[in-house]
Order: C-alpha cells, then sequence, then structure tokens
C-alpha cells in the first residue's frame, strides 16, 4: 500500500516566529538576518508543505535586510534603519515587525535603538528578538505572539475593560497544520453556539483590533502546550484567567 509523503513543519524559532507575523491581515514583517532566513520559510514553508500560501507581505515579498559580510563585521545597525525607512515607504501596514535572526543577534546590532529612532518618527514598529537557536517553531509562536501583545500596547489607546463573552484562543500555530484556519472558524463556530465570541488572532476576519482586544478577554483557551506561557504572561499582566485545553479535536 503506497505511503503519503510528509514534510516536516519544525524548523527554527526565527522561522516559527516569521510564519506566525506573516499570518496576521496587516502586519508588515521586516527580517533583519541574511537572505537565507526568509527564504527557508518560503519554500519549506509556503511551497513543499502544503502550500499554503504566504500570507500578508509574505512569501518572496516578506522584506528583508538581507545583510552580508560587510554588515556582520562592521555592524547592520545602519542597513536595518535603512530598511525600515524603505519598508514603511513601500508597504501599507498597521503594524511592522522586526524580527531578527541570528547572525544579527549574534554579532550584537543595536535594533532596539533603530526600532525606537522609527517609532520616534511616528511609524508603528516593533522588535522581536527570534534568532533560531532560541528554539524551534513552537517557540518561535511563543516568542511572536508575546511579542507583539506586550509591545502593541504603546499604539493602543482605550479602554481596557473587559468585553463580556470574549475569549482569547491561544495554541493553535499558523501553518503547523495545514487546516489551521479550518480549525480556528470551526471554534469560532462552537463557541459562537454556548454564547462566547473568540478572539482567534489569526485567519479570516481577524486584525490588528482583534489583537488590541486581547486584554479585554474573560478568558483564555489554550488548545496546546505552546500557548501555555503566553496564557501565564496574560494572567501576570491583565488577570485574564485561562483554560488548558487538552488538545484537538475538541468540541
Amino acid at each position: 500500500m503506497a505511503q503519503a509523503i510528509e514534510n516536516s513543519r519544525n524548523h527554527c524559532a526565527f522561522i516559527g516566529a516569521l510564519q506566525t507575523v506573516q499570518a496576521i491581515d496587516g502586519v508588515a514583517p521586516i527580517v533583519h538576518s541574511t537572505a537565507g532566513c526568509a527564504v527557508q520559510q518560503y519554500f519549506g514553508g509556503n511551497k513543499v508543505s502544503g502550500w499554503r500560501g504566504s500570507g500578508y507581505v509574505g512569501g518572496g515579498a516578506a522584506p528583508s535586510s538581507n545583510v552580508i559580510e560587510k554588515q556582520i563585521v562592521f555592524g547592520g545597525s545602519s542597513r536595518l534603519r535603512e530598511q525600515i525607512k524603505n519598508t514603511v515607504k513601500v508597504v501599507k501596514a498597521e503594524l511592522y515587525t522586526v524580527l531578527s535572526g541570528c547572525a544579527t543577534e549574534l554579532v550584537g546590532d543595536d535594533i532596539p535603538a533603530m526600532v525606537k529612532e522609527a517609532q520616534e518618527q511616528g511609524f508603528p514598529v516593533i522588535y522581536i528578538a527570534a534568532p533560531g537557536f532560541k528554539g524551534d517553531i513552537h517557540n518561535g509562536y511563543e516568542l511572536a505572539v508575546k511579542g507583539i501583545i506586550e509591545q502593541l500596547t504603546h499604539f493602543s489607546s482605550g479602554t481596557r475593560d473587559k468585553i463580556s463573552g470574549l475569549v482569547n484562543v491561544l495554541g493553535i500555530i499558523p501553518g503547523q497544520d495545514v487546516f489551521w484556519q479550518g480549525h480556528l472558524l470551526e471554534l469560532q463556530s462552537i463557541l459562537a453556539k454556548v454564547g462566547l465570541a473568540a478572539n482567534t488572532l489569526f485567519g479570516l476576519g481577524q486584525s490588528i483590533k482583534t489583537w488590541q482586544q486581547v486584554p479585554q478577554a474573560e478568558l483564555n483557551l489554550v488548545f496546546s502546550p505552546w500557548g501555555v506561557k503566553i496564557a501565564q504572561y496574560l494572567e501576570d499582566k491583565f488577570g485574564t484567567p485561562y483554560l488548558v485545553v487538552d488538545g484537538l479535536p475538541a468540541g
């Protein structure tokens, strides 16, 4: 009997963070690393592993500083400054997320200073340290989600009052299952039947606005071990309780 050939969907933390950011409508990644980092995610994640598409400003269109030997030896902060300025001119987004790779983290580029400079110029830019050596794709998801929630508050003005019935859905990693968007839509449908509004953060109908509502949820539902650290952070930061579900299938 013939067996299906399966491609591994696991990779380094950087790839996990990049594919997570690309799955958010209205968010543009700015890769600060070598050219090969984003290319691996493009071919390995978007093409050979189920052809799931490239997301918002993803695939071959992901902005990147593409540092080379010169920046590795003398530092690439000025190259990042240039890339941020070019990206905000060309790419329309509600939020720009600088993602650092192994090379730029190892040489010690002052990425926070470049991001702060962009923020002072009025650009909605944040920074997530996501070098591949921080773990695998699952850890990259944790880094990206926590980093966006943590820093998005700088660009959010408004109430933090809880929204009745709003529930954050955590732990379903974009791209790790070819049916991930379908899972989120079905969870929305199931929770709606019991009077709850699911804030899935990724997939159809989700945007920066839904991310800004994360602190206003009354409960965090975690569907894999990879959402537990995020839920614990949200409980400490905003007092939101969480419930861990054994995993899919659920309902």
